[in-house]
């Protein structure tokens, strides 16, 4: 049963997800820096922002050996850096691993792809959400059920979205 949110009715598989997500309507920040006393209303926020005063470096390029603060800037630095660069699960080249990504199970896809064509108004069950485009409802449903139907072929990471799949290395 999914939890709502009374303010924007979004809703989530998780009453946890859902008292992290109210902090964004109530502007409360309870997290604090102690450091230059700058507040956040997340405690991974909090923990990615200390980064910045201990000079800790957690995630290394393997191509270049270049450290960054957060996973997110060393996807960019990978991508934009190493197009060829070998995968990190499997030592095939980047471009390889990119397009070797495949979409499992569900039963979802047809009947999304041919509502697509029919041009109707798409609406998430859950939450007020719609769209003409199917696909875009589909992938958005998945964030209410946590479901992650794309797979890598190379190291089986799971994602929601196939262009998330393709940004994952």
């Amino acid at each position: 049963m999914p939890f709502q949110c009374p303010v924007c009715h979004r809703c989530y598989a998780q009453k946890s997800v859902l008292r992290k997500h109210l902090l964004v309507h109530t502007g409360e920040r309870p997290y604090q820096c102690s450091v230059c006393n700058k507040s956040f209303n997340q405690k991974t926020s909090l923990r990615n922002h200390m980064r910045i005063h201990t000079g800790e470096k957690p995630f290394q390029c393997l191509v270049c050996s270049k450290c960054f603060i957060q996973k997110a800037h060393l996807r960019t630095h990978y991508y934009t850096q190493h197009k060829s660069a070998e995968c990190s699960a499997t030592s095939l080249d980047a471009q390889s691993h990119k397009m070797n990504y495949q979409s499992s199970g569900g039963g979802g896809d047809e009947q999304f792809q041919s509502q697509k064509k029919s041009k109707k108004i798409h609406q998430c069950p859950y939450c007020p959400y719609s769209s003409i485009n199917g696909c875009h409802v589909r992938d958005h449903i998945f964030r209410h059920t946590g479901q992650k139907p794309h797979q890598c072929h190379i190291c089986h990471k799971q994602s929601r979205t196939k262009s998330d799949l393709k940004k994952h290395f």
